[in-house]
């Protein structure tokens, strides 16, 4: 360790930067030095544990593709989940319709693109041996007949 204190304080802070959630708070806690660089990651980090750590649908979080979005837009968000309760989409629960809410992402070709490409790259959908093209088309068909049942 006392190599990585020789370093500079803007790379002892990537190197917190790139330390995984799970390991955070004791590589931080390790020494002054180090607790140092990291200061500016510690809120961060906070409010990551206490905003993902139980991810659930709710007035933030609505549905499938706006948690796809997340993922896709800030994966880091993937290593903070500890227990997830997405048992039903709540497209319009508020009663505005997905294309009024979340403009960016059902009209964005880069948010969606994005959303696609996390789809495409999930590993966990590769050994489900499921059609990632067919399982978005899905999620993406679900959305535009919930917002046509609100028009």
């Amino acid at each position: 360790m006392s190599f990585l204190l020789e370093l500079p304080t803007e790379l002892i802070a990537h190197t917190v930067r790139l330390t995984s959630p799970q390991d955070f708070e004791s590589f931080v806690l390790s020494c002054k030095t180090i607790h140092a660089a990291a200061d500016k990651l510690i809120d961060k980090h906070n409010l990551y544990k206490r905003r993902y750590r139980h991810l659930a649908y709710n007035d933030t979080l609505h549905c499938e593709l706006e948690l796809l979005h997340l993922l896709a837009s800030d994966p880091v968000v993937a290593e903070y989940v500890r227990t997830a309760a997405l048992s039903r989409c709540q497209v319009a629960h508020d009663g505005m319709l997905p294309s009024e809410k979340w403009p960016a992402l059902l009209n964005d070709p880069d948010g969606v693109g994005s959303i696609r490409r996390l789809v495409r790259e999930s590993s966990s959908l590769a050994v489900a041996n499921l059609d990632t093209n067919e399982w978005m088309q899905g999620i993406e068909d679900e959305h535009k007949t919930a917002d046509s049942a609100y028009h």
